[in-house]
C-alpha cells in the first residue's frame, strides 16, 4: 500500500480522504453534513495533485518537496471549500484554516511512510528509534 500512495492514484486517492476529513472538520465532526456539493467537490477537485503528477511528472523536485506538498494540498483543499461553497463571496475563511491543517497532515503522512521517497533519505520518518 505504501508505494501504491505514491503514485497518481495514490495522490488522487490521500487528496479525496484529505478533503473529506477537511469537510469533517469544518462541520464540527458531524458526518451527515457531507451532501452533495461537498462530494462533488472532493471527487473533481482530488484531480488536481492527479494531473500536476500527470503534467509535472512524477519526479518532479518541487512538487515532492515538503514547501510543494503543502502548496498542493492547500490549493486541493481551499478548491474543494470554495467549490463546495460555490464561490468566494460568504466563504468561512476558517475553512482555509483547515486547508492549512489539512496540508500539515499530508506532509506528516508522508514523511512517515517509510516506502516514500520523496523528501529524501536524510528525511526523519516518525517510525524510525
Amino acid at each position: 500500500m505504501g508505494n501504491f500512495l505514491t503514485t497518481k492514484w495514490g495522490s488522487y486517492l490521500k487528496a479525496f480522504l484529505g478533503i473529506m476529513l477537511a469537510y469533517i472538520m469544518a462541520n464540527g465532526g458531524d458526518v451527515l453534513k457531507i451532501g452533495g456539493m461537498e462530494l462533488l467537490g472532493a471527487t473533481t477537485v482530488s484531480f488536481l495533485p492527479f494531473l500536476i503528477k500527470l503534467i509535472g511528472g512524477i519526479k518532479n523536485k518541487f512538487w515532492n518537496s515538503v514547501p510543494g506538498g503543502l502548496l498542493k494540498t492547500f490549493i486541493t483543499v481551499g478548491l474543494a471549500y470554495i467549490v463546495q461553497h460555490g464561490g468566494f463571496v460568504g466563504l468561512d475563511w476558517g475553512a482555509l484554516v483547515n486547508a492549512g491543517i489539512m496540508a500539515i497532515i499530508t506532509v506528516i503522512v508522508n514523511g512517515s511512510n517509510p516506502s516514500d521517497p520523496r523528501y529524501g533519505a536524510g528525511t526523519p520518518k516518525l517510525n524510525q528509534k
